[in-house]
């Protein structure tokens, strides 16, 4: 996985767009990509290893470039979507594509405060903060006010309609059944889930999955590493030829893929500690979560209790093919690097997404896949470039794909959710783990209709 690591850091600093208003905004991007990886602590340079041949970025000078690049890497029966999102002086740039077309180009006249507010009143029409009251970590020293009576009131329905304008494009429809989101500022953060963009007034999630992706290069890189392990050959000349010379995308379909838990870690509800700032409330239902995973891996390891301490977890993290955690999360928006944290036990509980980038800055293997079912993992610092936080550490140092929790307010439809999540990564599949993801979420959705139980889990990645 270091390898993807360094090109991802190699590749933003090629990143050059022209045309007046297109290069303002890639060029701009460019150095917001840049400033979010220096601010992750990552070195200038960090070695060069051929990820992708001979692909040059310097080559990407327009909207339409990066479409021709899609079109390189997804061919049309893999009927993916890919909504850009970027954000400059008051305006957020939303652009829609599809494998070598721009279909929709808008710019939006929106604050970050706008954005955060739109957030924040969805939270409160699903009544998250007063749900989750008892199981949330709690303030040395604060009391608790009683949640309820000066509550905004917010109408979901006409919240849900506002967002929807602002997140996703007039020509998205049904041929759409993967969407990959390349977000600004707290946009990844949103429940696409609850969205309606149909004629039928259902769900974008009962017709298509979705993934958040860290960023363009991001999904450049990911993509070309799943062809070259499926179909071989290289980037040429600003085009990817297969293993036998072939550009067209379409000559092969896209492989289903499942995942298997061969070698896991699973981290369930640790013994908290006292010593911290904030009181954490005991999760009996991570148990049961945990449980129900685990019947489904071949060998494991399971740190619970006194047990899950950090030395326990940097012991067995090159071995696992997946990390689980089940526990409590802490985002900070201040300083997300040092203060974001999962929860663990013992004298040193707090893993930070700082000793998660050490660990990717000393070489170290990361698992595939990381779970992370705590409160507030997909939060984070909002930036130009969308949200640094934990889940933001753990793709950087080389994981695929994240599974982070927006909210979580009920132990049994989450333990629900995360089982049914299990036992579809074991049947092969289109775009895992988004679909994977979208499925069990189906399931929950029968079982327990109101979208706060549902709608928590996303994936922070790029799909296969």
């Amino acid at each position: 996985m270091k390898y993807i690591l360094l090109f991802l850091i190699l590749i933003s600093s090629h990143l050059v767009f022209a045309q007046t208003a297109e290069k303002d905004v890639f060029e701009i991007y460019e150095r917001q990509y840049n400033g979010m990886i220096k601010s992750r602590g990552m070195p200038d340079s960090f070695g060069f290893t051929q990820v992708i041949g001979g692909f040059n970025t310097a080559g990407l000078k327009s909207n339409k470039d990066f479409a021709n690049v899609l079109k390189n890497l997804y061919g049309d029966k893999e009927k993916i979507g890919v909504v850009f999102f970027f954000y400059n002086e008051g305006i957020l740039h939303r652009t829609f594509f599809k494998p070598g077309k721009v279909l929709e180009e808008k710019k939006i006249k929106i604050s970050p405060q706008k954005l955060a507010e739109l957030h924040s009143d969805l939270l409160m029409a699903f009544k998250i903060q007063a749900k989750s009251a008892n199981r949330s970590p709690i303030k040395r020293g604060v009391v608790v006010k009683n949640i309820g009576s000066n509550v905004k009131k917010v109408n979901l329905e006409v919240l849900t309609k506002e967002i929807g304008n602002i997140l996703l494009p007039t020509g998205f429809d049904e041929t759409v059944k993967q969407l990959i989101v390349i977000p600004a500022l707290n946009i990844g953060t949103f429940p696409f889930h609850i969205l309606k963009p149909y004629n039928d007034n259902s769900y974008l999630i009962d017709k298509c999955s979705f993934t958040i992706s860290p960023g363009i290069v991001d999904l450049i890189v990911s993509k070309t590493v799943t062809l070259r392990e499926t179909i071989g050959g290289e980037w040429q000349n600003g085009k990817y030829l297969d293993q036998d010379g072939y550009t067209d995308r379409n000559r092969h379909l896209p492989e289903k893929r499942r995942f298997t838990l061969d070698n896991p870690l699973f981290i369930s509800n640790p013994a908290y500690p006292k010593n911290l700032e904030y009181e954490f409330p005991n999760l009996p239902g991570a148990a049961k979560e945990i449980a129900g995973a685990i019947s489904y891996a071949k060998n494991y390891y399971l740190l619970s209790g006194k047990n899950a301490t950090k030395d326990s977890v940097f012991k067995y993290w090159e071995e696992a093919d997946l990390i689980y955690f089940a526990t409590h999360g802490i985002a900070d928006e201040t300083n997300p690097i040092e203060n974001s944290y999962l929860v663990l036990s013992g004298d040193d509980a707090k893993l930070t997404a700082r000793d998660v980038m050490n660990l990717a800055v000393k070489g170290k293997s990361f698992p595939e896949m990381v779970i992370l079912s705590a409160c507030q993992t997909g939060l984070g610092k909002s930036v130009d470039v969308g949200v640094t936080g934990l889940a933001r550490s753990f793709i950087l140092g080389g994981t695929k794909q994240v599974i982070m929790s927006l909210w979580n307010v009920d132990d049994e439809a989450t333990a629900f959710l995360m089982e049914r999540f299990i036992i579809h990564l074991q049947a092969p599949n289109f775009y895992l783990p988004s679909e994977q993801l979208r499925l069990a979420i189906l399931d929950t959705k029968k079982k327990y209709p109101n979208p706060m139980y549902w709608a928590s889990f996303s994936v922070f990645g790029v799909s296969y």
